[in-house]
């Protein structure tokens, strides 16, 4: 992953309020930064069937359940799990690396909605709208 330029062109952000830290999950992969500036370029280096490597549209449905835990943690960890993304696209990706770009967050009632930019290094591409739940501490 490597940090999506500041001149590239982008999508308007938006973060989500403040959680109380007693209420959120520990954190899985470390701290993340501020939502106010989550954005990450992704490039997938596998072959899922050998000898047959990745189209560009393979690598973005390949990544793109990484769009829920961008948009649904906070600092304190991950807030919502996933129960369905959909990728929005006005154009097909091209090459090998592919930005993604939290561009907003929203909940009531444990239930979540997020959304996040999806780039090539031509510019943006489209969306990916992540429906969650709320991931809550069971008590014993």
């Amino acid at each position: 992953m490597r940090a999506i330029p500041a001149a590239h062109d982008r999508f308007v952000r938006s973060a989500a309020p403040v959680q109380v830290a007693a209420l959120g999950n520990p954190p899985v992969l470390g701290t993340l930064s501020p939502a106010s500036a989550r954005q990450a370029w992704l490039r997938v280096d596998m072959q899922i069937v050998a000898g047959h490597p990745l189209s560009p549209f393979l690598m973005l449905v390949t990544t793109a359940d990484f769009a829920s835990p961008l948009t649904h943690s906070s600092e304190f960890g991950i807030d919502f799990v996933n129960t369905d993304f959909t990728v929005h696209l006005h154009r097909m990706p091209h090459g090998a690396w592919l930005g993604y770009e939290l561009t907003g967050h929203s909940s009531a009632d444990g239930v979540a909605v997020g959304q996040a930019a999806i780039h090539d290094l031509e510019g943006p591409l489209g969306v990916i709208v992540v429906s969650a739940i709320a991931n809550s501490k069971r008590e014993n």
